[in-house]
């Protein structure tokens, strides 16, 4: 076991061996899938100067499989059925999130593997309620999470 900002945390296999980038098919049994365009990082937000290596998770429809109509069923493909899931893939922009457990204010540092810039305007965190602190800084965007007792 060990410690991710003063809380007791078991390591997921994500943050090990079994992170697996895969943009296309399904991931091996055992992996989960990494995100190909984003990293992050997690630090007390009263000294951000020492961040904790985290995951960003990645989805993509239908576990890269393909078109297919019934579940479970890998043959069942039907190309001619326009069923509004597939659009992400075709647009390269599949669901990525990151989620860690905190007890005190953090700094998410979020950048791209490709090292292309991020801007705090190009984030949007939902609910958009909450207000988060989100600033730019040398291509990376660091989103301060406030601790709330109740959780996010």
């Amino acid at each position: 076991m060990s410690s991710l900002l003063g809380l007791p945390v078991i390591t997921p296999p994500a943050l090990n061996s079994s992170r697996e980038i895969n943009t296309q098919t399904s991931v091996q049994d055992g992996n989960i899938r990494q995100s190909h365009l984003y990293s992050i990082e997690v630090a007390k937000a009263h000294s951000p100067t020492q961040y904790y290596d985290y995951f960003v998770y990645k989805s993509i429809d239908r576990n890269g499989n393909g078109q297919i109509c019934i579940p479970r069923n890998l043959n069942s493909v039907c190309t001619n059925i326009d069923d509004q899931i597939s659009i992400e893939p075709s647009v390269g922009n599949p669901m990525t999130w990151a989620q860690f457990l905190y007890a005190t204010d953090v700094v998410a540092q979020d950048f791209r593997l490709n090292g292309s810039s991020i801007s705090a305007s190009d984030v949007v965190i939902r609910p958009a309620n909450l207000n988060y602190n989100i600033q730019s800084s040398n291509g990376a965007v660091f989103i301060t999470v406030a601790y709330r007792d109740h959780g996010v």
